[in-house]
């Protein structure tokens, strides 16, 4: 229920508790309860669209984004962008992250990506 309410909000929340009435995609979508809502016969391609772009995103940057969301979700807005503006320091002072693509002696070095093949 917590969850719930955080991202539903209040009256929304409270209206599913008390009625127990399951809520239609168009729904949820407008109250955030989901991020999209994709059509039966689109399923399995968009899932492996999305699969496909978290697997070809950078994993050491994958790891610190859910680092600082997890770190800020439960934060005051102030301590939230001040925690979120000290995890980017690095970046903002000249030393780059470890991205999916380096230059390394003068080459470009790209990781090795795999797909996802969803059943």
């Amino acid at each position: 229920m917590v969850a719930l309410t955080r991202a539903v909000g209040r009256k929304h929340a409270m209206e599913m508790l008390l009625t127990g009435q399951l809520v239609k995609a168009r729904i949820a979508s407008e109250w955030g309860l989901v991020n999209r809502v994709i059509a039966d016969a689109e399923l399995v391609a968009e899932t492996r669209k999305l699969a496909n772009q978290i697997v070809e995103a950078s994993p050491l940057i994958i790891g610190i984004g859910k680092r600082a969301f997890y770190e800020q979700i439960n934060m005051d807005t102030e301590k939230a962008y001040d925690y979120t503006k000290r995890s980017d320091e690095p970046e903002r002072n000249g030393n780059r992250r470890p991205g999916r693509n380096r230059r390394v002696s003068g080459k470009a070095q790209t990781s090795v990506v795999r797909k996802v093949k969803c059943a």
